[in-house]
Order: structure tokens, then C-alpha cells, then sequence
């Protein structure tokens, strides 16, 4: 007899790029922080996928070449985390992709979920005020119309978040408070592929 067995499943290559970004300070993975295998993880299941490490440097060299007129922001937060919000933001815009924190691990393929997407984001459940929208995980088409709505509100909001007080501070200023505010900005004035 004759066994039958179905060709594998191909999802449609994605609008967003194949290439998944990480940062941290410097070249070194924190060991002692994070497990490698979280990162491995991301790069087994996603066949094909480009993993691209960021630093401090590079992601203020990128700042610096292309977005000359943000750097005086950037170089002013006085919280690492704020710059490394910006940072994040900065990168999907120039180059697209998935952004994803050293912390998060990846138990399925991204394809499924981004496929004919411009951009998805991930939400966190819980009780505080970190739950809803978070920038730990997203992704995004290079160039896409939610970016220059966080720019603005960067810029707009450089000096709420200027002395990087308190958490809440970083988290509206940079931080998920801002890329849900920008959402619903973006979503307000009638972008009609905001959901995309």
C-alpha cells in the first residue's frame, strides 16, 4: 500500500524581514542573567532567519549616521533602559524584523504569527502596570508608519522621562507606556492598516 504524506507545511515568506534583533551592553552574553538557550532557541526554530546582535555602540552608531537629529536625545537619557528602548525602536524602523529581549524564549515559529503582517506586537497579562503592550517582543516591517509616531513621541517626551526617577518614568517616557500611546494614536487617526 501506499503511505501518503503531506508535503511540509511552507508559510509565505513574510513582509516583516527574516532577521531577528538583540541587544545588550556589550559583544558578551550575560550568562549569569539570561540563558543562552533562550537565544539559540529563537534561531532553531526560525530556519532561515538571521540573528543580529546589537551593542551600546552599534546601536549608537546607527543613531548617530541615520537619525543624527535624535542623538542629542539619546545621549541624553540618563537611564540605560531608555536608551536602550530607543535604541530598539530605532532599529526595527531602519531594518525591519523582529526584536526580541535576551529574556524571551521562543517555543514556536515566528512565520505563523507574522504572516501577511506589517507589524505585531506581544502583550503581557498581569496585574500591575507593565501588563498590556510591551516592547520586549515585536515585530514590524522596515519603515513602518507607527515608527514616526513613536518618534514624535520621543521626542515630545524626552523631558518627562529627563530624570529617569522612577520606573514609571522610564515606562512612559521609552518604555511600553509609549508604544501604547503611540498605538493609539496611530489607531485614532484612522490608519486603516494600523491592525496590520
Amino acid at each position: 500500500s501506499l503511505l501518503f504524506e503531506p508535503p511540509p507545511v511552507r508559510w509565505p515568506d513574510p513582509i516583516i524581514p527574516k532577521l531577528i534583533h538583540q541587544s545588550w551592553r556589550d559583544g558578551g552574553f550575560p550568562k549569569g542573567l539570561f540563558n543562552w538557550r533562550w537565544q539559540q532557541g529563537l534561531v532553531d526554530l526560525n530556519e532561515g532567519w538571521k540573528l543580529v546582535k546589537w551593542t551600546d555602540e552599534s546601536s549608537r552608531a546607527l543613531i548617530a549616521k541615520e537619525y543624527a537629529w535624535f542623538l542629542p536625545t539619546y545621549d541624553a537619557y540618563p537611564s540605560y533602559i531608555q536608551r536602550s528602548d530607543a535604541a530598539r525602536y530605532f532599529i526595527i524602523y531602519h531594518h525591519g524584523g523582529v526584536y526580541a529581549d535576551l529574556d524571551i524564549e521562543c517555543s514556536r515559529p515566528f512565520a505563523p504569527v507574522l504572516a501577511d503582517h506589517r507589524a505585531v506586537f506581544s502583550y503581557k497579562v498581569g496585574t500591575n502596570m507593565s501588563r498590556g503592550l510591551v516592547n520586549a517582543l515585536f515585530a514590524s516591517e522596515a519603515r513602518h508608519p507607527l515608527w514616526q509616531t513613536v518618534f514624535t513621541l520621543l521626542t515630545n517626551r524626552s523631558t518627562l522621562g529627563a530624570a529617569a526617577a522612577t520606573h514609571v518614568d522610564v515606562v512612559r517616557s521609552t518604555g511600553p507606556g509609549l508604544l501604547r500611546e503611540a498605538l493609539l494614536q496611530l489607531r485614532g487617526a484612522g490608519a486603516h492598516d494600523a491592525d496590520d
